[in-house]
């Protein structure tokens, strides 16, 4: 439903040109831009975010009520570093943070204003002649600053490494919570008609088509990740939000975006079109559809495949031809204002609506895939829940 998104958002356009105009320290060299250190005294843990070619770390020290700390950042495109004294104020959950002279990751502004609850803060930043840039920040480390940093030289994309104590969580999830949810809240996947879609050793094809600016897509990617970790396993997922310019702004989420899936029974091939990040008359593009992938959702994404008002809905997911979700599983209303930690966790409790939504939607997806698998592997599909939903599927 959001994908009329990506060519009709205005108002909203990324400038990209600032730079800070006080206490910069400038490294050049083939191999990137080094973080700038900081001192010793300073908090391990602290705020990382991103705009497209620069990352920020912000740290700081409360006392009552009063921020003091450093802002780090890394621009990977212009070879350029900084660390720069911050200043600011917390009450409840309302942040004001404040930075010697603009320029603050292409900030025009010397305020950075906004929001911090759990593991997930939003700040607005001030562009020239433009709307406010709301960027959102998850807790992390040093460490995770530096990777990030030197990850960040090709990428237009908002997203950030997913924490791997996020991943960590999803992975252990009780098999008693499946079971005591079943199929919860969530509706079926369609059921497709046509050869099978397999890779050239016979695997099954899953093909994904989204974007991170969707709050469907975001919603979605809970119960398929879920899902596929059951066949396989990720590398390099990544955490985001959908745009706050949509009708569920800034549900958190992962990206598929460079990321890797491996797993002996199935292939997964995800292209997110685009980032967040709003440009020209829509947003960034990050990935293109292949012309055979455009072709499946030219094809099952429009009647009589598709409900007509939905059709071209994002995200698109092939299950090799045999079956497909388009637009939702469930409502993205469901995770309105959770930290991604605070979804993880209320994974684990079969009785809460986001479990009976997304692990619901992930059982779903399970039935279909053993079908695709001839039910392997066995200890997932020879689950009863698993059988029961595979009988309906049909």
């Amino acid at each position: 439903m959001l994908r009329a998104l990506a060519i009709a958002a205005t108002g909203a356009a990324v400038a990209l040109a600032a730079v800070f105009l006080a206490d910069v320290n400038s490294s050049g060299g083939d191999s990137g831009p080094t973080p700038p250190t900081s001192s010793a005294e300073e908090p391990s843990i602290g705020w990382l975010g991103a705009v497209p070619y620069c990352v920020l770390f912000l740290r700081w020290t409360e006392t009552h009520g009063s921020l003091t700390g450093v802002a780090q950042a890394v621009d990977s495109r212009k070879q350029l570093s900084w660390a720069l004294p911050i200043h600011g104020s917390i009450a409840g959950s309302d942040v004001k943070i404040d930075v010697p002279a603009p320029g603050l990751c292409s900030s025009h502004g010397r305020r950075l204003s906004g929001t911090a609850s759990g593991d997930a803060m939003l700040l607005s930043f001030a562009q020239r002649n433009s709307t406010p840039l709301r960027v959102t920040f998850q807790k992390a480390g040093v460490d995770d600053f530096k990777a990030a940093s030197a990850a960040r030289a090709e990428t237009t994309s908002a997203s950030l490494p997913a924490p791997p104590s996020l991943i960590s969580i999803l992975g252990a999830i009780p098999a008693s919570v499946f079971e005591r949810v079943g199929r919860g809240t969530a509706t079926q996947p369609a059921k497709l008609s046509a050869s099978l879609l397999a890779s050239a050793d016979g695997r099954p094809r899953i093909v994904w088509i989204g974007a991170e600016y969707c709050s469907s897509c975001a919603a979605v990617r809970w119960p398929l990740v879920l899902a596929l970790q059951r066949f396989g396993s990720f590398t390099g997922l990544r955490a985001t939000t959908s745009t706050a310019l949509d009708g569920y702004p800034n549900t958190k989420s992962f990206s598929f975006f460079d990321s890797t899936y491996t797993s002996p029974y199935v292939t997964f091939e995800a292209v997110e079109q685009f980032s967040n990040i709003p440009g020209g008359a829509g947003f960034v593009p990050l990935d293109s559809p292949t012309p055979e992938q455009q072709g499946l959702m030219d094809k099952f994404d429009q009647p009589p495949y598709v409900d007509p008002s939905s059709r071209n809905a994002l995200p698109f997911v092939d299950f090799a031809n045999k079956y497909s979700i388009t637009g939702v599983t469930f409502s993205p209303a469901i995770l309105r204002g959770l930290s991604a930690n605070d979804i993880a966790v209320a994974l684990y409790d079969p009785k809460t609506p986001v479990a009976k939504a997304v692990i619901g939607s992930a059982n779903e997806i399970t039935a279909a895939l053993c079908v695709l698998t001839d039910d392997q592997p066995i200890n997932v599909c020879s689950n009863p829940v698993v059988k029961s939903i595979q009988a309906q599927l049909g």
